[in-house]
């Protein structure tokens, strides 16, 4: 196989899978805003920003968990569901209805906590930049 034919089959497999085409989420207003360096006004955002997402930052944490304890008790009910030799079970529990659904809403909650985290982690690091900027001006 070329390297020709594995690229399409790769985005065979990735449009399959539903990551061709899909959109990227917006980016939060709130904190990464346009470019340049930022003001007094954009930190009082970022430091109200990581104050108003502690909780939910929490609950997406313990969601996350959740879905995979979800996707791994439905794996386990339809391995006894299933019959056949310890191979076809395994094989047709991760084929199952309850499994496919599990992990989707698993995908989800990666998704939300993973976007939750980086808007966390911008508001850092716009509120570090200030700092830094604000030590080298008192330096001057």
């Amino acid at each position: 196989m070329d390297n020709q034919q594995k690229r399409t089959d790769i985005r065979g497999v990735l449009a399959q899978a539903g990551y061709v085409g899909r959109e990227r989420p917006e980016p939060s207003s709130e904190v990464g805003e346009g470019g340049g360096l930022p003001d007094e006004r954009r930190v009082e955002r970022a430091l109200d920003f990581l104050c108003r997402t502690d909780g939910p930052y929490a609950r997406a944490t313990a969601r996350l968990a959740a879905a995979e304890l979800r996707v791994k008790q439905a794996r386990e009910i339809a391995f006894l569901e299933a019959e056949g030799t310890q191979g076809e079970r395994s094989a047709r529990a991760l084929c199952s209805d309850g499994v496919k659904e599990a992990s989707e809403a698993l995908e989800k909650a990666i998704e939300q906590k993973e976007l939750l985290k980086a808007q966390r982690t911008t508001a850092t690091v716009v509120i570090e930049v200030w700092r830094s900027l604000n030590a080298n001006q008192r330096r001057s």
